[in-house]
């Protein structure tokens, strides 16, 4: 069993801190999923808490929630979700910021994020 298919068989409500990946960018998860998603995950004193939207959650929910521990499950996450938006949106925080930056300059724009 994959560790993503072990986090949807039961997906944890609370998860400490510690075992994140990519704890560096959390924050930047933790915005874009509450946003795709909109339900909310907590940020506590050494845990995160989700809470939601539907109960029982979607699976697109509990994708969306995986990511924001485990984003180098992406690629397994990107295969079994149906949100179009969430593919984007995780494709796109993957780049670096120098390709970002290319993409905004191509199509005209002066805004970077």
């Amino acid at each position: 069993m994959s560790d993503l298919d072990t986090f949807l068989a039961d997906p944890p409500r609370t998860f400490n801190l510690d075992p994140i990946t990519e704890r560096d960018r959390l924050d930047e998860r933790v915005s874009i999923i509450n946003v795709v998603f909109n339900f909310t995950v907590g940020m506590n004193l050494g845990y995160l808490e989700w809470c939601p939207n539907h109960d029982p959650p979607s699976n697109d929910e509990t994708l969306g929630w995986i990511w924001v521990l485990r984003p180098d499950l992406a690629d397994e996450i990107l295969t079994r979700t149906a949100d179009g938006f969430f593919v984007r949106v995780v494709q796109r925080y993957r780049k670096t910021p120098i390709e970002r930056y290319r993409e905004a300059r191509d199509r005209g724009g002066s805004q970077v994020d």
